[in-house]
């Protein structure tokens, strides 16, 4: 790992004794009255002109229903789908004056889809320079005045526009590109996916919507999904199917696995492709075992797709509601400050009350083979120390004597998986399958070894959500030697995860951390070791021979394998300021979130209103 001395800037919130916060669950979704400038009323509805579906206004008779959202977002329902107020491309990248507002899927990546209502009149915040007016019966976005007033009958529509209605999805825009590189050259060119085909220059803007699962082209009110259809294949080309954007359905679910090489897999885990050669960017959907003797070895070696960082982050804060990791619920105030994350170079291990911590860490144990999924007793209390000295440790040094842990309540004799599962069911239920998802063979022969560290891997980045992490596996004598000195250079400060395959066949997971007095190795699950020989081994050691005892335990066992897995870097993510779910109040101070997975039913609002996404910097093609 590089020298790492820079100043992070985290968001650290200040905690009141109670927490104001309120869902968004005032549905009202209705007709849209809107006054025209001679003073007729209208409704406000989809409607096709000249090639586009764009926002009109006709007799309230037949109109759409619309819903105002808690982002912003002015939706109307069409072919069974909801569709959103947004500005044209051409409007958005300032090549015209004006241009009628079309309809567009509804994502959170788009600032022309975020309306503020005001006065009885439309603006859009991002756009400060605009005005929404009429002309023909359709709505306008001008800079120069064109077309006519309109404002919204606030009599009939009050509480349609005081209603904080929950998010209509949690869809983004997205292209979708990867990588072919050339085998002889090693030089790496990026091609973006389209419908058919793949180029080099111009981005297709795909919708992902977390909640169906399915990934969708849009035309004028129309989607088209993309179909798995292996049947009883191993491979087969793939086609997009007109489909309703919302509903779940098997045959077009796909899963965004982000933290293995972004493989997007669909319902049945099997592996979509991309073709190569003459039919470069056709996609297909091959089984795990045809993927690895197949293909695996081929220059179609590990496909990789990549997408909009939106989607990372909206991913990201996922889990860190999922695992009490988000920064901030409801009301709470967000204060800046400048802090050293990168303090644990002065971590004193022999404090008296982190070490009475450490050392009931360990010992919450009965030496069984319990396990959740992948993850052993030692896996799980790796994952606790490594939570308590990057949530704990940078504002609370000291620690208090508690025998309630970050991720499981400590007890001699006793598996942590115990607490673990009743506290956090969502991340009990992830490491469950994480072995399943992330560690099948996907290279033929594959060592189960290499498996496993790709699934601990992706598994960390999870139940760890607010860091970035390096990866590092070593396998001779020779190299496992080479990186333990490595570790004894490391700069003070750094924190590992430490993967080791034992002579045995089995494995273990411990934490290591560099501090000015040297590299200490914490032990994990020990339910019997003494106190001396406990005090003894994580004892800051300062040459390779004292590591090298405790990383084996005093030459107990011989290591084959060692990988290390790498604190890098606090991982920004301004997301959690805005999505936070209801009932987030979390498990402790900095501990916000709900522990369960993205629901739009459970959307908060923001300060009692709607959320003020444009402070987000989202990076995204338009």
């Amino acid at each position: 790992m590089k020298k790492i001395l820079v100043v992070f800037l985290l968001n650290i919130i200040l905690f009141a004794d109670s927490i104001t916060q309120h869902k968004a669950d005032k549905i009202q979704d209705s007709r849209l009255f809107v006054q025209s400038h001679d003073g007729k009323l209208f409704c406000l509805s989809p409607k096709l002109a000249d090639g586009r579906l764009l926002v009109g206004m006709q007799d309230c008779k037949n109109s759409s229903i619309t819903r105002y959202d808690v982002y912003k977002r002015l939706a109307f329902r069409y072919n069974d789908s909801w569709v959103c107020a947004s500005l044209g491309d051409r409007m958005k990248n300032g090549k015209m004056g004006s241009d009628y507002v079309e309809l567009r899927p509804c994502v959170l990546n788009d600032k022309s889809q975020w309306f503020d209502i005001n006065n009885d009149a439309f603006s859009l915040k991002a756009f400060s320079n605009m005005k929404i007016t009429e002309k023909n019966f359709l709505l306008v976005a001008t800079k120069n005045n064109f077309g006519n007033k309109i404002k919204i009958f606030e009599g009939v529509m009050k509480e349609w526009l005081e209603a904080i209605a929950p998010p209509v999805n949690y869809a983004l825009k997205t292209p979708i590109y990867f990588y072919v590189e050339n085998r002889t050259s090693g030089v790496r060119t990026k091609y973006y996916l389209g419908k058919n085909n793949a180029n080099k220059t111009n981005p297709t803007n795909f919708y992902y919507d977390f909640s169906s699962g399915k990934i969708a082209l849009y035309n004028n009110g129309n989607f088209e999904c993309l179909k798995t259809n292996l049947s009883n294949l191993n491979a087969s080309y793939l086609r997009f199917e007109k489909c309703n954007f919302e509903d779940r359905e098997n045959d077009f679910y796909w899963n965004l696995n982000l933290f293995d090489g972004s493989f997007i897999f669909d319902g049945k885990n099997n592996i979509l492709e991309v073709a190569r050669g003459s039919d470069l960017g056709k996609l297909f959907v091959v089984t795990k075992d045809y993927y690895k003797i197949n293909l695996a070895g081929s220059s179609l070696k590990n496909t990789q797709f990549f997408f909009d960082s939106s989607v990372y982050d909206l991913w990201n804060f996922n889990y860190r509601n999922a695992g009490f990791n988000s920064h901030k619920c409801g009301n709470e105030r967000r204060v800046k400050r400048d802090l050293n994350f990168f303090n644990l170079a002065n971590f004193n291990v022999l404090d008296e009350n982190w070490i009475r911590r450490l050392y009931a860490i360990t010992r919450t144990s009965d030496s069984s083979n319990d396990a959740s999924g992948i993850c052993g007793i030692c896996m799980l209390q790796t994952f606790e120390i490594v939570s308590l000295l990057t949530q704990v440790y940078p504002y609370n040094p000291e620690l208090e004597n508690n025998n309630q842990g970050y991720l499981f309540d400590y007890s001699d004799h006793r598996s942590p998986f115990v607490s673990f599962q009743r506290r956090n069911p969502a991340l009990y239920n992830l490491m469950q399958g994480a072995f399943n998802f992330w560690g099948n063979e996907l290279v033929f022969g594959e060592p189960i070894y290499h498996r496993g560290v790709r699934a601990i891997w992706a598994l960390t980045r999870n139940i760890l959500p607010r860091f970035d992490w390096s990866l590092s596996s070593v396998y001779t004598g020779d190299d496992i030697g080479r990186e333990l000195i490595r570790l004894t250079r490391s700069p003070a400060g750094s924190l590992y995860i430490a993967l080791v395959s034992l002579s045995n066949g089995r494995a273990h997971a411990i934490p290591i951390v560099i501090t000015n007095h040297g590299v200490v190795v914490i032990p994990t699950n020990n339910e019997n070791i003494s106190e001396a020989e406990y005090l003894e081994l994580v004892r800051p050691a300062n040459n390779l021979r004292s590591l090298e005892l405790s990383v084996t335990a005093n030459g107990r066992y011989q290591i084959e394998a060692l990988t290390l897995i790498g604190l890098v870097g606090n991982r920004d993510n301004v997301l959690g300021e805005y999505l936070n779910q209801f009932d987030c109040t979390g498990d402790g101070s900095f501990r916000r979130g709900n522990g369960n997975f993205l629901n739009p039913n459970n959307a908060n609002t923001c300060n009692n209103g709607r959320c003020e996404l444009m402070e987000i910097d989202f990076m995204f093609s338009n």
